[in-house]
C-alpha cells in the first residue's frame, strides 16, 4: 500500500530545501522586529531627529503601528511562500515593489544626512528576501499538466 502511495512521490533536491529554510529563516526575523517593536517598551528618551516639525519630540508610548504591520506582514508573506512556493510568482512582484519603495525612502533619508543606519539594517532584510524569493520562484515545480512550451511555440501564435 505504501508503494503506491509514494509511487509518484520524491523528496526535492537539498538545493531547493536550502532556499527554502533560509526564506522562513528570514520571514520569522522580519516577524520579530514587528513583534519586537509591538511588544517591547519604547525609549521615553528616543528623538524623532530629521523628521519635518518633530525636533525634540520623544518616540510616543504607543510603537509606529505602520512599521510594525508592515514588518508582520512581509514576515507572514515570506513564510506563507517558504511553506508554498507555487505562490513565490504571486508574491514577488509586491514585495519587489515595497522594497523599492523602502528603497527611495532610505536614500532619500541619506541624502537629506538624517540618521537612519538602525532602519537601512533592517531594509536590507527586505533586500535579500527579494533575492531569496527569486531563487526559490526559479526553483519552483510546474503545476501538474502544465509543461513549459518553448519560445518557438509561443511566436507562431
Amino acid at each position: 500500500m505504501t508503494t503506491l502511495l509514494a509511487d509518484g512521490t520524491r523528496l526535492a533536491a537539498p538545493e531547493k530545501w536550502l532556499a527554502r529554510y533560509v526564506l522562513a529563516l528570514l520571514a520569522l526575523v522580519q516577524a520579530g522586529l514587528g513583534f519586537g517593536a509591538l511588544f517591547l517598551p519604547a525609549d521615553p528618551h528616543a528623538d524623532m531627529a530629521g523628521m519635518p516639525g518633530m525636533a525634540g519630540m520623544t518616540h510616543p508610548a504607543q510603537p509606529s503601528f505602520a512599521g510594525v504591520s508592515w514588518n508582520l506582514a512581509l514576515g507572514a508573506g515570506l513564510l506563507v511562500v517558504a511553506l508554498y512556493p507555487r505562490l513565490a510568482g504571486l508574491w514577488l512582484p509586491v514585495y519587489c515593489g515595497l522594497t523599492v519603495v523602502l528603497g527611495v525612502a532610505s536614500v532619500s533619508d541619506l541624502v537629506r544626512g538624517l540618521p537612519v543606519t538602525g532602519r537601512i539594517a533592517t531594509h536590507v532584510l527586505s533586500v535579500v528576501g527579494v533575492a531569496l524569493l527569486l531563487v526559490v520562484y526559479r526553483r519552483r515545480k510546474p503545476r501538474a499538466g502544465r509543461e513549459p512550451r518553448p519560445a518557438a511555440a509561443l511566436r507562431r501564435r
